[in-house]
């Protein structure tokens, strides 16, 4: 062993000589020569293997599982449209009656092209709620997915004394089949909300939530085009020009819609 160390240090020693001295001293070949000697003469063994049993830190649980199990699904996240909704209507239901800060998400003054508010008094806070996916009809026997998000906001709303009021063109006998829709979709569950539906071909939903707002107080209203908040926009030429009341968005109009999937596909077409 002392041997071939004795030679394998010499065989470095022309490596010692010149410009190579500074780049592998003698010291450094010196620490090879041991650990070559090491590793030949088994000086230095290699650690055993720790299996997982051996570790102290680790349990076996035993387990009849035959299948991994399915993964867990993503939590549901709320709708982003919903959340303004959520925020401004708790707000205003939690204002008290009289107070002039309470106002009517119905602007009498629309077709001036300009916001002006009234406040509420004494009236009754309520939603008011678009069925009508864009310029159609509600289909209750498809109406879509509803929102889970829309449907919890509703219940914490009615919990503070708000009340819901749902409207469509469609006419008054489909008003079993809407209802239906409503309960299955978890937005009416006790059926007891308010839904507004035509008498007659005659008949405009903008009278009929006139009509409503004059006995209660409409703190938002819900609908998937600005048209559900006003039918101004039903007339206008050049939609632009009423830009000025896209100061209502989010503060007394919503652009919601109540159930999504193809029943609502055409939401929000209209600017």
């Amino acid at each position: 062993m002392k041997r071939r160390a004795a030679l394998l240090l010499a065989s470095l020693a022309p490596l010692t000589s010149g410009c190579i001295a500074a780049v592998v001293p003698l010291a450094a070949g010196a620490a090879l020569v041991k650990r070559h000697a090491e590793l030949e003469g088994g000086a230095t063994k290699p650690a055993p293997n720790v299996t997982a049993a051996a570790r102290s830190d680790l349990k076996v649980v035993p387990t009849t599982l035959t299948a991994l199990p399915p993964p867990d699904a993503p939590p549901a996240a709320a709708s982003r449209a919903i959340a303004p909704f959520r925020a401004y209507a708790l707000a205003q239901a939690e204002i008290a009656g009289g107070a002039d800060k309470r106002m009517s998400a119905v602007v009498p003054s629309a077709s001036n092209l300009r916001v002006a508010r009234a406040p509420c008094g004494n009236l009754p806070p309520a939603v008011f709620l678009d069925l009508d996916p864009g310029r159609g009809s509600f289909d209750p026997l498809a109406p879509g997915q509803a929102d889970a998000a829309l449907g919890g906001a509703l219940a914490e709303l009615r919990g503070r004394g708000v009340k819901m009021v749902w409207f469509s063109r469609l006419g008054a006998n489909f008003a079993a089949a809407v209802r239906a829709a409503l309960l299955r979709g978890g937005l009416d569950p006790a059926g007891a909300d308010e839904l507004v539906l035509m008498r007659d071909i005659g008949e405009r939903k903008q009278s009929l939530r006139d009509g409503i707002a004059r006995h209660t107080c409409p703190i938002a209203i819900v609908g998937d085009e600005r048209a559900d908040f006003d039918e101004l926009y039903l007339y206008l030429k050049d939609p632009n020009a009423a830009v000025g009341l896209d100061a209502m968005i989010d503060r007394g109009w919503f652009l919601v819609s109540p159930f999504a999937g193809p029943a609502s596909a055409s939401a929000g077409a209209t600017p």
